[in-house]
């Protein structure tokens, strides 16, 4: 399921493949994938490289280790946490695919971030700690790692890009959804949980 063939199926017609038998081991290798890929944006977003300047080479290689971990096991509640939510939607705007199925379509959903995840690692090798960095120094006086890092940047947005359209794709087809229809299917679970959030903060910002 990793081959190339397959991966082009997956990325260019994901309503055939969502039909096919997909193992769930498979599903929750790809969450795991996914979910390192997060946790490296998300350590991007917050600057967590400013507290890493200076760490030895080795340290990196053992930090990978700790986000493979840490991806792996964020990946997987966020599967079933997004499974249920899709699934629970769904049936609100009339669809009947199963939580399996879901499952499977957002599997499908994950496969554009095996590339950047593999990236990881040359990633680490030439920006070092400011790969957890949104806007590193040494892209600011580099002209060559300021192209490096813009490939690795819009590889991640693509990627990010390519899931959503999948998602959207393999909902349709398992719901038996238009795409609009799909798409609220998708986004509606993301808007209740910022609603959610703001609910709670706003008034503890208020105080």
């Amino acid at each position: 399921m990793l081959s190339l063939h397959y991966y082009y199926k997956v990325l260019f017609n994901p309503r055939v493949v969502i039909k096919t038998n997909i193992s769930s081991k498979f599903i929750l290798v790809l969450a795991s994938i996914t979910g390192i890929f997060d946790t490296v944006s998300r350590g991007a977003r917050n600057n967590g490289g400013i507290y890493l300047k200076g760490e030895p080479l080795y340290f990196y290689m053992l930090m990978l280790g700790g986000i493979i971990l840490m991806g792996i096991i964020f990946g997987i509640i966020k599967l079933y946490i997004s499974a249920g939510m899709i699934k629970f939607f769904g049936d609100l705007l009339g669809g009947k695919a199963s939580f399996k199925d879901i499952k499977k379509a957002l599997g499908l959903s994950y496969y554009p971030y095996i590339i950047p995840v593999f990236l990881l690692i040359p990633r680490l090798l030439i920006f070092k700690h400011e790969t957890f960095m949104s806007n590193p120094v040494s892209i600011q006086t580099n002209l060559i790692m300021l192209i490096l890092y813009s490939v690795f940047l819009l590889i991640d947005i693509i990627s990010v890009i390519w899931g959503l359209v999948i998602l959207v794709k393999a909902i349709s087809e398992i719901q038996n959804f238009s795409v609009i229809r799909s798409f609220f299917n998708v986004v509606l679970p993301v808007v209740s949980i910022v609603g959610l959030i703001m609910l709670i903060a706003i008034p503890l910002i208020l105080v």
